[in-house]
């Protein structure tokens, strides 16, 4: 079995309740410094200690102890800082059986206060499990957590194809009386990926008005930044920007 350049086991046959504080030790030694866990707590807001362990880092731990009974780790739940947690949420997402996974991520999403809690999430969605996802992406988009809500529109990133679009555009139109500033940052990334990729269907949406103010604007102006937008569509697009106020452009910056 490998383990870490310090001898550090990561890859094992069951993970015990007494593992728990060797692995906050191991993780926290991996840390940036003062610098950077500052950096890092400034740009998630979250509750959760930051320590600014580099992402290549995270993504070794994720691997090594997925090779071994990782679903004994996550049952630990150790969320003693916000790396912890993000490889708790990165190690569900690889769950392959969908109950097993849905039935993790429930419990997940109670844990989550930041956006970075939201995006590490990368699911495996095929062509097999893609209904179940979706499922499951709009049965999020209504829960009571806003991040568990961000969850939602993120995995819809995902599935903006001829088979989902109309799904996916009629979730971003019924968060319209949403207020939450990362769920309305998530679904005006949405909103402009569909754009990119279903062009005319997502263009009637904007031209319909039915989206809030900031997710539109968000929207329209992530599209005009984008090189994956053509120059007279940024044009186009520029004539359905909703009107601000001052309140709102503090929002959109």
């Amino acid at each position: 079995m490998e383990k870490t350049d310090n001898g550090y086991q990561l890859n094992r046959a069951l993970w015990r309740d007494d593992d728990r504080a060797e692995f906050v030790t191991y993780v926290n030694s991996l840390g940036g410094g003062r610098e950077k866990a500052a950096f890092e707590q400034k740009i998630m807001n979250t509750k959760y200690p930051c320590i600014g362990v580099p992402s290549p880092d995270v993504e070794k731990i994720v691997r090594e102890i997925a090779k071994g009974n990782y679903t004994s780790f996550i049952d630990l739940w150790i969320t003693d800082n916000y790396t912890c947690l993000v490889i708790v949420g990165k190690l569900i997402a690889r769950i392959k059986d969908f109950s097993t996974l849905k039935r993790y991520l429930d419990e997940y999403i109670k844990l989550v206060d930041c956006w970075g809690g939201c995006d590490c999430l990368k699911f495996n969605i095929t062509k097999g499990n893609g209904d179940e996802f979706f499922a499951l992406a709009r049965e999020l988009t209504k829960s009571e957590n806003p991040f568990g809500r961000r969850i939602g529109l993120v995995t819809m990133l995902k599935m903006i194809d001829e088979k989902y679009i109309g799904g996916v555009l009629e979730t971003c139109r019924s968060l319209s009386a949403e207020t939450h500033y990362y769920v309305n940052m998530a679904n005006a990334w949405l909103v402009s990926e569909c754009f990119v990729r279903q062009r005319d269907k997502t263009l009637k949406l904007i031209q319909s008005g039915e989206l809030n103010k900031f997710v539109q604007n968000k929207a329209i102006s992530k599209c005009r930044d984008s090189y994956r937008v053509t120059a007279d569509d940024k044009e186009l697009l520029k004539r359905y920007k909703k009107q601000t106020d001052k309140t709102d452009d503090k929002l959109s910056d």
